[in-house]
């Protein structure tokens, strides 16, 4: 599995849609490591990001667990699939389930956007 785009832990990017989804993550998470679900008014996301969000549900078992909780349909439609409400595990195995979680991990670990 080849993951689109490449991880950009330092955020140096000039897309415009990217500079306000960071931003709008650090004002909503105000002087907490990370904003939560309860955080994320759908009202005050501009229309035109949400084809561009994923928002991903993390559980802290034994192990971290993600789950896709919504997926924008400019993603959806660039990998010909819907995977709202799915689990990792059920989706990826192996090789290509490390290389999906590993960005999430990466952000979970550093309360940072990737």
């Amino acid at each position: 599995m080849e993951v689109q785009g490449s991880v950009d832990p330092d955020l140096v990017f000039v897309n415009k849609r990217l500079v306000e989804v960071v931003d709008y993550w650090h004002k909503i998470r105000n002087d907490r490591e990370m904003p939560a679900h309860k955080d994320i008014d759908a009202l005050q996301v501009p229309c035109y990001l949400w084809s561009h969000l994923e928002l991903i549900e993390v559980q802290r078992q034994t192990e971290l667990s993600f789950r896709w909780r919504l997926i924008g349909t400019h993603i959806t439609t660039a990998v010909s699939r819907d995977a709202t409400g799915k689990y990792f595990d059920e989706l990826y195995d192996g090789e290509n389930f490390d290389t999906v979680t590993d960005p999430f991990k990466w952000v979970v670990k550093n309360a940072e956007p990737l």
